[in-house]
């Protein structure tokens, strides 16, 4: 008798951690979540400005001319404001962004810069209550051409 009353209780407890792990696979595929630290998109959009559009490089006879677009507007509640403050434009050197410059326009000329470099930019958004700046995330390098 004692022999069924274990393997009993083993059978049940085993049921039991299966349901669990279903369980919380369940709720990771509810809350678009695979592990507790990563966020969903509409945290991370929560938190992290929209990158400006639609970024090239070219060259041009002073150097190289690095443009962009706004960042879309995000409609849903976040931690920063509308209105960017400016953009900053990085190049990328040895696998590491470095900063050459700022500008409140749509463009930038890099005038070291050559056909061999990328370049990304950032915008810098305006804080809720207009005290700090937030900055926005990087786009992917694009090459100058």
């Amino acid at each position: 008798m004692g022999k069924k009353k274990n393997y009993f209780f083993l059978k049940h407890n085993k049921l039991f951690f299966c349901f669990l792990i279903l369980l919380f696979i369940t709720s990771c595929i509810k809350s678009n979540k695979i592990n507790s630290n990563e966020l969903t998109y509409d945290e991370y959009r929560w938190a992290t400005p929209p990158s400006p559009e639609n970024l090239s490089a070219i060259k041009v006879e002073t150097g190289i001319r690095i443009t962009w677009e706004p960042p879309l507007k995000i409609k849903q509640e976040k931690t920063y404001g509308d209105h960017v403050l400016y953009y900053v434009v990085y190049k990328l050197n040895d696998l590491d962004y470095e900063r050459i410059g700022e500008t409140k326009g749509l463009y930038y000329i890099d005038t070291k810069g050559n056909e061999e470099d990328y370049y990304s930019a950032v915008a810098i958004f305006d804080n809720i209550v207009g005290t700090s700046e937030i900055t926005g995330e990087k786009p992917n390098a694009v090459k100058a051409s």
